[in-house]
């Protein structure tokens, strides 16, 4: 992947994909997605599942009780 302003992390939105080479590339990626939108939850879930079997380390934080809090993770 092409860092050129040296970007050392990806904040994806709106329901924007992240690919397995992105995240090994970086030092941090964001998948931002409205806990309260099925669509997007069924999105950012996919993308979970896509990216540990690529074998990426993630962490699944939510704020849902009102701070936030690492609700799952995965080795990769």
């Amino acid at each position: 992947m092409s860092k050129p302003n040296g970007a050392s992390c990806l904040m994806s939105v709106e329901g924007a994909m992240v690919e397995a080479a992105e995240v090994t590339d970086l030092q941090r990626v964001c998948v931002i997605f409205d806990g309260d939108d099925p669509q997007a939850v069924q999105s950012a879930r996919e993308q979970w599942k896509a990216l540990t079997a690529a074998g990426c380390a993630a962490q699944y934080w939510s704020e849902a009780s009102g701070r936030w809090s690492k609700q799952a993770e995965s080795g990769g």
